[in-house]
């Protein structure tokens, strides 16, 4: 064939281009005797070097439509002429700042109309950020009590203490007030690297963050650190990506939160998984790249466990093959301080199987997660939750866990990739 489309999106992301893992598009035939030749689920480049991607097509008339990860869809008509190939550049909105544009295509902030009709009020209060640094729990040497259980699932809850007794809490290694590096008076971004130098599979420092005004406090789970990696040359050593918090300030004083990773290989990966959307968080990474993510684990395992997520969300695309099943395994086993790898675990034996089947190391894969602690990702708190539901029928063990699972749940907000707790109601 010597015929098509050449597609992509224009979108300024603070200078970076996405080549490969981009965006979802649908290309769609209008005439009516050729609806065969309509091709779903395309990924086409997105950024401001006007990169395209080539796209095999029968002469004829087309609508072509991008998917951003935000939800929002761009169309444009283009005609297919035998041995000639239009390019198709769909211009995405403008984002009111650079240091919005990411957040922007992600859908965690208006393009720039909407944002500076929405911040014209003056009344908009300043936000406290702190981050709290706290070493990570070591399961292996864990008392089996309910103190430890109370401290791994209920300390969040007992907001007091972050005003009044710091001092007390001699797990936490520091408490910082954190500057913004960009603020519009709407609008706030903090950029956090923890330049970690360590073993990836031991114990990993775990950082919140916490967000507050006069009337409402949100704690989120930092997700550092973050690597780079890259499965062309995994003999090179991996950069540390900043993990960028955007804070949304409005003049009811709510807490609007929301990260980005600007990671070329996995951001828009994240932006479709984020909205729950794991066919498009499949497709545009593709199945080679959600396992790369998750072979590339001990360069960057909060980056495999987003991988897990995606193959075991779409399993039932592709049943058959198993062949990185034991990848599972070997986050679960490897990095004791990373809850998500555990319910991985138990979630894909729950979809190899009956409960009653796996139920024995259904049970075990949960109790380690939450031994572990609060998971990384909104997603693994909800299947933790699921799962112990299933055990608590007749498992008083499991009823036990799954009520204070619940009560963080129910302060969580579901919207957030990563998870992202309100300590008071506004």
């Amino acid at each position: 064939m010597d015929s098509g489309l050449q597609i992509g999106v224009e979108k300024y992301l603070f200078g970076r281009d996405v080549p490969s893992n981009g965006i979802i598009a649908n290309i769609y035939a209008l005439d009516p005797d050729k609806h065969a030749n309509s091709k779903r689920d395309v990924v086409i480049p997105i950024g401001f070097s006007g990169l395209l991607q080539r796209v095999d097509l029968e002469p004829g008339n087309y609508l072509v439509e991008a998917i951003l990860p935000s939800g929002n869809i761009l169309t444009q008509e283009a005609e297919v002429i035998d041995g000639e190939w239009p390019k198709v550049l769909l211009e995405a909105e403008d984002s009111a700042h650079e240091w919005h544009s990411w957040q922007n295509l992600m859908g965690n902030v208006q393009s720039k109309s909407g944002y500076e009709a929405s911040t014209k009020d003056d009344d908009i209060p300043n936000y406290d950020v702190v981050l709290i640094k706290m070493p990570s729990f070591n399961p292996r040497g864990a008392p089996r009590k309910a103190s430890s259980e109370w401290w791994r699932w209920r300390w969040p809850y007992r907001y007091p203490f972050l005003s009044s007794t710091r001092t007390a809490w001699d797990r936490v290694e520091a408490w910082d007030r954190v500057e913004a590096s960009d603020d519009d008076g709407g609008s706030q971004l903090h950029s956090f690297v923890m330049d970690y130098k360590g073993d990836l599979t031991r114990r990993v420092p775990r950082w919140w963050v916490l967000v507050s005004t006069d009337k409402a406090d949100r704690l989120l789970v930092a997700p550092t650190p973050w690597f780079s990696f890259d499965p062309e040359h995994p003999d090179r050593e991996p950069d540390e990506i900043a993990s960028e918090l955007l804070i949304t300030k409005s003049p009811d004083r709510s807490i609007q939160t929301s990260w980005v990773i600007q990671d070329l290989k996995l951001g828009t990966l994240l932006g479709y998984l984020a909205r729950g959307a794991f066919k498009d968080a499949f497709k545009v990474g593709s199945r080679d790249s959600a396992l790369q993510m998750l072979f590339g684990k001990y360069e960057n395992p909060l980056g495999a466990a987003a991988g897990g997520y995606v193959l075991i969300g779409n399993m039932n695309e592709d049943p058959e093959k198993v062949y990185w099943h034991p990848w599972i395994e070997n986050l679960r086993r490897d990095f004791e301080w990373l809850p998500d790898g555990a319910i991985q675990s138990a979630w894909l034996r729950l979809k190899q199987g009956s409960l009653e089947a796996n139920r024995d190391q259904v049970k075990k894969d949960l109790f380690q997660a939450f031994d572990r602690g609060i998971p990384y990702y909104s997603l693994g708190l909800q299947w933790l939750a699921d799962g112990l539901t299933l055990l608590a029928v007749d498992d008083e063990e499991a009823a036990n866990r799954l009520k204070m699972v619940q009560r963080v749940s129910f302060s969580a907000d579901v919207s957030s990739l990563f998870t992202a707790l309100n300590l008071r109601p506004y």
